[in-house]
């Protein structure tokens, strides 16, 4: 394809997925016309730093960020600063012949899969109905960054005696699961926020957009209207603003371009890795 990507990912104790999700990048990126793997990694308890370097002997695209700052205890903060330092590079760059950027969990979900290259080439160049597009995964769907009418947040924000609401998940997981297998073969699902593991985006569309984990951030970007008649009524509960402090750090990046580019979000029924 005439087109160049960034394929990005965070690291910190994935050594043992971490070579075959590599390799799963360069794949990805040699059916563009250019790619460079941008890699933020902190510090690591185990050989990840070993097998980053070890990989960049033998591709010279991979550009890694290596933060030097201490670390929160909270795991959300540290991935939200590291994503927010990937795209800062992608700013610093700032090379026009980019259109795409790849973001990538790093850690078991793909290691052992193939990449789906037919799939890439189809969603890229047959629908261009997309500024952010995430994909299925079977049998299961991870629901903490997903934000769709009537569910913009997500089970962790309708609290139980449990710390979350199972009626709310389980009701959730299964509806996003029967809307992606009936959508029809091209039809893609519109959404306010989605990444399941990986999703591509169109620089021109989340470059001015960041990675924030504070929830009551996030109530600024969805309006008050929204809240009240598709969320805070649903199962005849409230979301408990005061016990909130964090979210999902992808739905603020994607309700922010959704708010302030218009940029549209979308999940494909099929899977990018098989």
């Amino acid at each position: 394809m005439n087109k160049n990507i960034y394929l990005c990912g965070c690291v910190k104790n994935c050594e043992p997925f971490l070579l075959k999700n590599l390799e799963n990048m360069v794949i990805i990126g040699e059916l563009f016309n250019d790619y460079n793997i941008i890699i933020a990694f902190d510090n690591s308890n185990d050989s990840s730093l070993e097998t980053i370097n070890k990989f960049k002997k033998y591709n010279n695209k991979l550009i890694l960020l290596h933060n030097q700052n201490k670390l929160s205890n909270n795991r959300i903060i540290n991935i939200c600063n590291a994503r927010n330092n990937i795209l800062d590079k992608i700013r610093e760059i700032n090379d026009n012949n980019y259109e795409y950027f790849i973001m990538m969990d790093m850690d078991n979900r793909f290691h052992n899969k193939k990449v789906n290259k037919d799939l890439l080439k189809t969603v890229i160049l047959n629908n261009s109905n997309w500024d952010s597009l995430s994909f299925n995964l079977p049998g299961y769907y991870d629901i903490w960054a997903l934000s769709y009418e009537p569910f913009i947040y997500s089970c962790w924000h309708y609290f139980n005696n449990h710390g979350q609401n199972q009626e709310y998940t389980k009701y959730v997981r299964e509806d996003i699961i029967n809307k992606l297998n009936n959508l029809k073969k091209d039809e893609l699902f519109d959404v306010y926020s989605a990444f399941c593991g990986i999703a591509i985006y169109k620089i021109n569309k989340f470059i001015n957009c960041n990675y924030n984990y504070k929830f009551k951030e996030n109530l600024n970007l969805i309006s008050k209207k929204l809240i009240e008649t598709n969320i805070k009524n649903y199962f005849n509960k409230n979301i408990e603003e005061k016990k909130q402090i964090e979210d999902c750090e992808h739905r603020y990046f994607h309700l922010m371009a959704k708010k302030y580019n218009q940029s549209k979000i979308k999940i494909s029924k099929y899977s990018l890795f098989i």
